[in-house]
C-alpha cells in the first residue's frame, strides 16, 4: 500500500487530462509548492524523461530530480527520484469513467537512508496536505479549460 494515495474525478476526457499531466513544464499551474521546472528528453514524454524541479518546502527550497520509469500512453506513468536524503516512487493513473469524465489517482511511496529517516514523517504529512489541494486546482483548471 502506498504511503500517500488519493483519487479525484474530473469532468474532462481522459486523453486531455493525461496530456496535461505529462506536460511537466506546466505543472506549476496546479502544483502549489512548485517554484520551477526544467524537463530533459521530454518531447514527447517517454521512459527516460528527466524532470528537475525546485519545490518550496517548510525547510526552504528543495531541488528534486526524477525520471519517468514506466509509461502507458494516455493512462499511466511512474517516476522515481528525489532530493536530498528522501527518495520517491510515484504512480499517476487516469481511468476513463465516461467520454467526458475520468478518475485521476496519484500514489507516492517514500523512502530514506539513515540521514533521512527523521524527515520521512514530515514529507509524508506534507504530501498528504498538498495532494488534495493540488488535485483540486487541477480539476478546476481542466474543467474550466474545456
Amino acid at each position: 500500500m502506498p504511503d500517500v494515495s488519493r483519487s479525484i474525478e474530473i469532468a474532462r476526457d481522459a486523453d486531455a487530462v493525461f496530456a496535461h499531466l505529462v506536460d511537466f513544464a506546466r505543472a506549476h499551474e496546479w502544483q502549489g509548492s512548485l517554484a520551477a521546472v526544467r524537463v530533459e528528453h521530454g518531447d514527447p514524454v517517454r521512459v527516460g524523461t528527466v524532470v528537475h524541479e525546485t519545490r518550496r518546502t517548510p525547510a526552504g527550497s528543495q531541488d528534486v530530480r526524477y525520471e519517468v520509469t514506466e509509461l502507458t500512453p494516455g493512462r499511466a506513468y511512474t517516476f522515481r527520484g528525489g532530493g536530498g536524503p528522501i527518495r520517491v516512487v510515484a504512480r499517476v493513473t487516469v481511468e476513463p469513467l465516461a467520454d467526458d469524465r475520468c478518475r485521476v489517482t496519484a500514489s507516492f511511496d517514500f523512502d530514506a537512508g539513515f540521514a533521512g529517516k527523521l524527515l520521512l514523517p514530515l514529507v509524508r504529512r506534507e504530501a498528504e496536505r498538498e495532494l488534495p489541494e493540488d488535485q483540486a486546482r487541477l480539476k478546476a483548471l481542466l474543467e474550466v479549460a474545456e
